[in-house]
């Protein structure tokens, strides 16, 4: 019983970091993951909060060959030619590049 306890318990209290952003493109690199590790990756105005410690780089990464990283990237330009501001949310993992946290929503701003 006591052991049941503390797995509820530290399960939880377990908590991933995931970053969020919400700023404007600052620089867009738009590349393909299947020719080498450079994947496409963005930098937002502003500063990120709650990012997972292995993002030592202020930007963002996705893989823009598959049809997810289609739409980001779709997002993005839409938001650069317009002028808005997105709202970037990440995975808590710097699986793409090392030091660039991975995306796993982007949201165009009001």
């Amino acid at each position: 019983m006591k052991l049941l306890f503390v797995l509820t318990i530290m399960l939880c209290s377990f908590s991933v970091m995931a970053g969020q952003q919400i700023g404007q493109i600052s620089s867009l690199r738009v590349t393909s993951k299947s020719i080498g590790s450079n994947p496409a990756h963005f930098l937002l105005s502003g500063t990120a909060s709650e990012q997972p410690s292995c993002a030592t780089l202020p930007y963002w990464t996705f893989d823009a060959d598959t049809p997810t990283g289609k739409n980001f990237l779709a997002t993005l330009l839409t938001a650069q030619a317009t002028g808005r501001s997105v709202a970037v949310y990440g995975t808590g993992e710097c699986g793409l590049r090392p030091g660039m946290e991975s995306v796993i929503e982007i949201d165009l701003a009001p």
